[in-house]
């Protein structure tokens, strides 16, 4: 940058200001830049700007429609999911087992709460087989097992009732 001195007694800011102006102006002219032009520019930014709102509104309008097209169909969705859709929802969610849960509110309270304590005594089972080191077949094996003794029992108390 060039050294700015007090020659004419103007601060050295005023000397500097009518440096930017030279540059401004010679920038300018080389660009032959007039009023006419500038104001012309400005209009059509202007014209720019307020074609860009009417985009913009046209726009979040369409943005709306999306939406509430897409809304609809989600209530649609799940509508079916709730209704007739439900079972085939539900089932292809599961990745493991191919049936549900136990419906435990269709059982009297007696049932509900053997069928907890059953479940508490697999996942016990469970624990202490795989801190024996059992592998996971093994440990379905002898749930399997356990499951065929509890009906076995279940079977003998429903015979021992009827008699």
């Amino acid at each position: 940058m060039e050294d700015f001195t007090v020659s004419n007694g103007k601060g050295r800011e005023h000397a500097q200001a009518e440096h930017v102006m030279k540059e401004l102006t010679h920038i300018l002219d080389e660009l032959q830049i007039d009023d006419v032009s500038l104001n012309r520019r400005k209009a059509r930014s202007e014209r720019l700007v307020t074609a860009a709102g009417i985009w913009r509104s046209k726009h979040e309008l369409l943005k709306r429609e999306e939406l509430e097209i897409l809304r609809v169909v989600c209530r649609e969705i799940d509508r079916w999911r709730a209704n007739e859709g439900r079972e085939i929802y539900n089932s292809r969610r599961r990745k493991v087992r191919k049936l549900p849960n136990f419906d435990l509110q269709a059982m009297s309270d007696e049932e509900a709460r053997k069928h907890r304590n059953f479940q508490k005594a697999d996942s016990a089972y469970r624990r202490r087989r795989k801190k024996a080191g059992d592998t996971e077949s093994e440990i379905k094996t002898g749930l399997l097992r356990l499951h065929a003794k509890r009906s076995r029992k279940q079977q003998q108390e429903i015979v021992g009732d009827e008699s």
